[in-house]
């Protein structure tokens, strides 16, 4: 409570047992405006603030939705390449563990998973714990615990 909102409780107090003073009533009345026309002020940039995140929040439920296409169209899968994967010795060849499902061409051009695109997303989005993204609409999948699994998703 601020020390003004105190001084103001004290004069309220001192009304109610009629041992205020004319100039101590002026000055509770005098607060008592001051915090009306602060509550306005408060009141204005509330609603100020309602009418921005009514404007924002389409555009950013567009732009995530943007994201979980682009997240589903960029998948693992094995079997689907073959190149240089987990031995970065100049001209080593062999299969791809994992490959992106939509980056590159099945066989020799597959694209490692984690894709470009999926990586450049994961620098944008939150993730919890587990390493995976915190938008509840994005597929959530992990071997063990996370505290994801314990919040509803919508």
């Amino acid at each position: 409570m601020s020390d003004r909102a105190q001084q103001l409780l004290r004069l309220v107090d001192r009304a109610r047992r009629g041992t205020a003073l004319p100039a101590e009533l002026d000055q509770l009345a005098d607060g008592i405006t001051e915090q009306a026309a602060r509550i306005t002020t408060l009141e204005h940039v509330a609603a100020g603030n309602r009418k921005h995140v009514a404007a924002i929040v389409p555009e950013l439920e567009r732009a995530q939705d943007t994201i979980a296409r682009a997240r589903a169209l960029h998948q693992p899968t094995e079997g689907l390449g073959f190149g240089c994967d987990e031995d970065d010795t100049p001209g080593s060849y062999g299969d791809i563990a994992q490959a992106c499902t939509s980056c590159g061409t099945a066989g020799e051009y597959g694209v490692r998973w984690p894709c470009p695109t999926i990586r450049a997303l994961a620098e944008q989005q939150p993730t919890c714990c587990c390493g995976e993204s915190t938008d509840p609409r994005v597929v959530h999948r992990v071997d063990g615990p996370c505290h994801m699994d314990e919040q509803p998703t919508t």
